[in-house]
């Protein structure tokens, strides 16, 4: 959801996998996953040494890892639009308690995410019967 509500609003997007994963979006083409690049332009900053080794950057922008994160950020098996965050439809908290209740072992995901599948009708059809 995070990926691809970013992906919507912004041209340039970065991922930075880890034990902290993080999104990194932009409008400006100077933006980049690139390795040599960040240490590069982050070492022209003055001071910047002092608080973390511009060489360490080569060990936090790994393509390789991120390429596969992205992939697998892709694989949601949910229809689009179930998928992009919007101020008009705010999902963020939902999918929130939905992974609680997964990692949990609730039954109540699995139901959810059928429920949201089928639509209205899922609620009229009981009404019905």
């Amino acid at each position: 959801s995070t990926k691809l509500t970013l992906e919507k609003v912004f041209s340039q997007l970065v991922l930075t996998p880890g034990e902290d994963t993080w999104f990194i979006a932009s409008d400006s083409e100077n933006l980049t996953g690139d390795p040599a690049a960040c240490r590069d332009r982050f070492g022209t900053i003055e001071g910047a040494g002092d608080i973390f080794a511009p060489q360490a950057l080569l060990s936090v922008y790994l393509p390789d890892r991120a390429a596969f994160a992205l992939e697998n950020y892709s694989t949601a098996d949910l229809p689009e639009k179930f998928l992009i965050n919007r101020d008009s439809r705010p999902l963020t908290h939902l999918y929130s308690l939905l992974l609680a209740a997964k990692q949990s072992g609730a039954p109540v995901a699995r139901f959810v995410k059928h429920l949201a599948l089928a639509g209205p009708s899922a609620l009229l059809i009981p009404l019905l019967v």
